[in-house]
Parts: structure tokens; sequence; C-alpha cells
């Protein structure tokens, strides 16, 4: 009787072993992070031609959630346009913060992009930036 009883405690280990070690792994890929990316935008020359002061530049960032199942936007904004000028130089440049909550930390990443609009008297010239994948406290810089 003694030598029947010695596989049941084996067998609980295997079992608490397969049943533990999947549950963890569920647990991990489950856990939610926020993820904070700041932005700057400053003037990448002087501007001081003449040519430059009908000249206007208006930033459209956008900012999405990847995952393998797809992608979907948790950001978008149009800052104003303004003059070229207007625009502070690169050491005076201000960070403006995003916090995005609720990324799966091992699933989804956030994948940054923008699109410049540069307008001199009425004719518009587009220039489309790639994509950044942005880890937590990435700062995209954007010259203008």
């Amino acid at each position: 009787m003694r030598n029947h009883l010695l596989w049941m405690p084996a067998s609980l280990i295997v079992f608490a072993a397969a049943v533990i070690k999947p549950t963890t792994e569920v647990m991990e890929t489950k856990r939610t992070v926020s993820k904070t990316i700041s932005f700057d935008m400053y003037k990448g020359k002087t501007y001081d031609a003449g040519i430059y002061d009908y000249t206007s530049a208006q930033v459209q960032i956008t900012v999405e959630k990847v995952s393998k199942k797809g992608r979907s936007i948790v950001w978008q904004k149009t800052f104003d346009a303004k003059l070229l000028k207007a625009y502070p130089a690169y050491a005076t440049a201000q960070l403006q913060n995003l916090t995005v909550p609720g990324i799966l930390e091992r699933r989804e990443h956030l994948e940054v992009n923008y699109v410049l609009t540069y307008d001199t008297k009425g004719s518009q010239f587009q220039l489309q930036s790639g994509l950044f994948t942005a880890n937590a406290n990435d700062t995209i810089r954007i010259s203008i």
C-alpha cells in the first residue's frame, strides 16, 4: 500500500508546476503601464531671409497604440499654424508631455508620426515624418 502512495506527492508537484507557470505568464502579459512621451517643436534655422516673412508651419502629431491585433489612435493634435520666425530656438523650446495609460507592457507599444504643413502665400507643402516607436519617457524633437 505504501508503494502505491509514493506516486501521489510527485504527481501533485508536477501538476502544480504546470498550473502555476502559465498563470504567472498570463498575469505578466496583462500588466498595464503608463507611458509618457514629450514633444518639442523648434525652428531649425534662423529664417531671416525675406521669403520667410509670409511662411507659416502647422504641425499635426498622431500617437497610435500598436499590437498584433491592430492599431488605434490614442491621441491626435493639430497645432495652429505659426510664422516660422515665431517658433522658438532649440535651446528655448518648451516640452509638452503626453501620458498614455493602459498600455499592455509586453504586447503593445506606441508609435508616433507627425505631418508638417508649410504655407507660403497660399502654396502648401507637406512633409511627413517616419514612424517613431516611443518608449517610456521618450522625447520627440520636431525641427521646423
